[in-house]
């Protein structure tokens, strides 16, 4: 009973700092203002966390994982690249609407790149382990016939654009449609990609 309290006021306190991140910035966001969000002491907070940076990499280490199992979980391999890219559009964006204030943090927060580097490497090890039967980033690259730092440009540009289209596409009187997102991110995202697939594995044959 006492650790599934402890869990519940770890669970609260990593809930509060993410709107507060999402809302206002890690930096803007004092342990002060966690305290208010949450509801809970100065002294429960120390219990359970060093520092404002330590409740940062621990709510990216869980909310990055979740983001992506939920990515990938309705992904079929082996189908039509129409199909998946229909597919993986449709699952990108319900993984940042579920994950949005996560995936907020993540990209806004461009002081922390290290953690920000592991993340698009544990992306491009998830697609290079689904798609390619094996768990090397490197593989993937070479496919796709980019860089890392290509990749983790084009990643940075889809996840912060998505991020904010979605923002803008769900508030009371949206600007935008979540239907035209999906459009975009199938036709000038995912298609584009995967003919450069079919293009570099044509020319390698």
């Amino acid at each position: 009973m006492a650790r599934q309290r402890d869990e519940l006021k770890k669970e609260l306190i990593m809930s509060s700092a993410t709107k507060l991140f999402a809302e206002k910035g890690f930096h803007a966001t004092s342990i002060q203002d966690i305290v208010s969000e949450s509801g809970l002491s100065v002294g429960t907070i120390y219990l359970y966390f060093h520092n404002k940076e330590e409740i940062f990499i621990t709510l990216l280490d869980s909310g990055v994982g979740a983001f992506i199992d939920e990515l990938f979980n309705k992904i079929t391999p082996g189908v039509s690249n129409v199909d998946l890219a229909s597919q993986f559009g449709d699952t990108i964006l319900e993984a940042i609407q579920s994950n949005l204030s996560v995936v907020t943090v993540l990209t806004n927060e461009l002081s922390f790149q290290e953690q920000l580097h592991g993340f698009y490497s544990m992306i491009s090890k998830a697609i290079a382990d689904r798609f390619m039967g094996n768990n090397d980033e490197e593989s993937l690259y070479k496919l796709l016939n980019m860089s890392k730092k290509e990749f983790f440009a084009l990643v940075t540009i889809l996840l912060s654009g998505l991020t904010n289209a979605i923002r803008l596409a769900t508030v009371p009187k949206p600007i935008i449609k979540m239907k035209d997102i999906n459009f975009v991110i199938q036709e000038l995202v995912l298609k584009s990609l995967l003919m450069r697939i079919d293009l570099e594995q044509s020319i390698s044959d």
